[in-house]
């Protein structure tokens, strides 16, 4: 049980210091091995059918770009990549905005050739079109300054071991606060972590009633390597 609450300890000091450095707060935080995954939950918290558009840039990684395809292939979701013109960004993304378009897809620096985004006025306009935000940080945190609380996008993944200097297997997906308590998203992965409750005989029972947290960490599900975090946050 020592052992089990040095772990816990040390996660905990990783996610806050993650959220200060990034200008958030701790219950938007959610640790991830990697930016992939953080996408991953994003996409899979909601329910797509054949009628839903997704758009994304043409200048996304794979890490974004495969997770749409897989959304495609399994709900005939459009997917729409777009051009972006870097001398206006914003209109590139307005402009293609149609009445069918559930969400966005994007990075905040573009892998290919360092382009900073405008993503808090991106994200602005996405949110006044209900248009859910998810945005790939893989690029940025470390070489840009990120404040998350200011941009406020729905998510934003990002790993730690490119420009942080963290260990490989670390990152963090954050969540809106304006999402929280709200159906969807649903986690498409659940465990321990991803329930809470005053103790651990009230976050579920054997009757299908569970107690699922409502913040970020309803992402959590377990299993973080606490020495990684360790060095993620040193």
């Amino acid at each position: 049980r020592d052992a089990l609450k040095a772990h816990n300890a040390e996660i905990q000091s990783a996610r806050s210091q993650v959220a200060s450095f990034f200008s958030t707060k701790e219950e938007n935080i959610c640790l991830t091995p990697n930016t992939t995954l953080g996408i991953n939950l994003a996409l899979n918290a909601y329910d797509w059918n054949a009628n839903d558009e997704i758009l994304t840039t043409k200048h996304e990684h794979a890490s974004g770009l495969i997770p749409l395809y897989n959304l495609k292939d399994r709900f005939k979701t459009k997917i729409k990549l777009i051009d972006i013109d870097f001398s206006n960004p914003l209109k590139s993304f307005v402009e293609n905005i149609s009445k069918n378009t559930k969400a966005v897809v994007f990075s905040h620096v573009f892998w290919s050739n360092g382009f900073v985004l405008p993503i808090r006025e991106i994200v602005n306009e996405l949110r006044k079109n209900k248009i859910i935000s998810i945005i790939d940080g893989a690029q940025a945190v470390g070489a840009v300054k990120v404040n998350l609380d200011e941009i406020n996008p729905d998510f934003y993944s990002a790993p730690g071991h490119k420009w942080l200097l963290g260990p490989h297997g670390t990152g963090f997906f954050y969540v809106s606060k304006n999402l929280f308590n709200k159906r969807p998203p649903w986690t498409s992965i659940v465990g321990y972590e991803s329930a809470g409750g005053k103790g651990d005989d009230d976050i579920y029972d054997l009757n299908g009633n569970w107690t699922p947290k409502s913040n970020a960490a309803l992402f959590e599900f377990g299993g973080l390597n606490c020495s990684l975090f360790l060095g993620l946050s040193s």
